[in-house]
């Protein structure tokens, strides 16, 4: 009886290794969610994603969670969140929803230059042809200037 209790004590505790083996626990620096949600955990085990909140435990939804994060393999996941994070959002039924973020700077004024000054000719062709000369300096202004604006927060290269 006492090589019964012995082995099924070993298969659980072999069984429990196993388990955790795959788990990978998100660590606060990698996570964003509201305030009101107060302290979460978020963990992945398996292909299933977790939260932790105020002691209780539930699964997120498979298609609440950001198609680029169910895809990643357990080394790409430990890659991404070591310099991006995860977005924790909840549903007013409770469920919540997981969206991978990119950490990053803005392009700043290299990349915003080199925006506006690649769309500043087109929008002078197309002034120039809706208003002759005047309309090629609004549209070459108006054009580089938007897309100036629009490189300034792309990320940089």
């Amino acid at each position: 009886m006492t090589k019964i209790k012995i082995l099924i004590l070993t298969i659980i505790s072999i069984m429990q290794l196993d388990a955790n083996a795959s788990r990978i626990d998100i660590g606060d620096e990698s996570i964003r969610a509201p305030s009101r949600l107060g302290t979460l955990r978020l963990y992945r085990a398996d292909t299933s994603f977790f939260i932790e909140r105020e002691g209780e435990e539930c699964s997120v939804a498979f298609h609440s969670v950001d198609p680029m994060l169910r895809e990643l393999s357990d080394e790409q996941l430990k890659s991404f969140i070591k310099e991006n994070y995860i977005q924790i959002s909840q549903f007013s039924d409770g469920e919540y929803k997981l969206t991978g973020r990119v950490r990053g700077l803005g392009g700043g004024p290299l990349v915003a230059a080199t925006f506006g000054s690649m769309y500043a000719p087109a929008g002078a062709a197309v002034g120039a042809a809706v208003g002759g000369p005047v309309g090629a300096v609004v549209g070459a202004a108006i054009t580089g200037g938007t897309m100036a604006a629009i490189g300034w927060f792309l990320p940089s290269p």
